[in-house]
């Protein structure tokens, strides 16, 4: 089923990786499973020097964990950014990887640093998304399929729509793209394939979750307790509305506007508060990934096996 929304590719231009920001300068980082520096060019998301990055705070300590999936398999990266997972699938010995992403610039900097860091042409497939079209599969062939799916989505809206109260809506873009997501590996996923996907909004997490199951994928993940701003904002406007109604109250009094949204302190106070989640769970114990336990949680990863027919 396709679904799409005339906002979903201005939003997916516009959104970023929670604790990420898009890069003003050019930025360099140093990847320790790369054991080498990658650039960051303007307008890739990337957080603020000195923080790790979150593919590798999150994602590669995972990939690294599990380099048997990868020999000689052919993987998709949606989102490549600044191509630091899909280099590191090439690393770990990947046939193939198709890595998408909606801006040019990403393509770009994922292809530099790839070349820069000896990784063959032949094996990274680098493909643009159109505006036009971007679901997840869109530039990927009907009858293509790949062994891993992995992505670090968009799924924090920036400032694109200022003065609009928060509302459902801005849900819509990153909901869909996980519909998208979701649905496409049951057609370009192969028979007890894999897939890996980082959504650490409790809200989007919890739905993707819950969404894979439903069509029959094998699930395990680490959960999260982030709560967006947007995520709050919206649950609040709605419940303000539905009490304006009732009451006789004019709504638009009430409601939370994006801009005020994203400047209200709770921001901060909500980024501290996973900081401190995360450091407490380090000492949990938590459900084993795909058969291998760790020492420390992955908030928010979602792993998925398509079950053999």
């Amino acid at each position: 089923m396709k679904r799409t929304l005339p906002t979903l590719a201005l939003l997916l231009a516009a959104v970023h990786p929670a604790g990420a920001q898009p890069s003003k300068t050019l930025q360099r980082y140093h990847s320790a499973h790369l054991g080498a520096e990658i650039e960051v060019y303007p307008g890739i998301p990337f957080r603020e020097p000195g923080e790790p990055c979150e593919a590798e705070d999150l994602v590669l300590p995972i990939l690294a964990a599990h380099k048997e999936l990868f020999a000689g398999k052919t993987v998709m990266d949606l989102g490549v950014g600044s191509g630091i997972m899909s280099i590191y699938a090439a690393k770990l010995g990947a046939r193939k990887i198709i890595g998408t992403d909606i801006n040019p610039d990403a393509i770009k900097n994922t292809r530099e640093n790839a070349k820069k860091l000896g990784v063959e042409g032949g094996v990274l497939d680098l493909r643009l998304v159109s505006l036009k079209d971007p679901g997840a599969f869109s530039v990927v062939g009907k009858d293509e399929t790949v062994d891993l799916f992995m992505t670090n989505p968009p799924y924090k809206i920036a400032h694109v729509m200022t003065n609009r109260a928060a509302t459902a809506d801005l849900l819509d873009a990153h909901t869909t793209l996980a519909l998208s997501i979701l649905e496409g590996l049951d057609r370009h996923l192969n028979a007890g394939g894999r897939a890996l996907l980082l959504y650490r909004s409790k809200f989007l997490h919890e739905f993707v979750v819950r969404r894979a199951e439903s069509l029959g994928f094998e699930v395990e993940h680490h959960g999260t307790d982030v709560v967006l701003p947007t995520d709050w904002c919206i649950h609040y406007n709605e419940r303000a509305a539905a009490v304006a109604k009732a009451a006789g109250l004019k709504a638009q009094e009430l409601l939370i506007g994006t801009e005020e949204c994203w400047g209200d302190p709770m921001s901060s106070r909500l980024a501290a508060a996973y900081e401190l989640a995360a450091v407490e769970k380090k000492s949990a114990r938590y459900p084993p990934l795909w058969g291998k336990t760790f020492d420390r949680a992955f908030p928010g990863i979602i792993l998925l096996r398509k079950k053999s027919k």
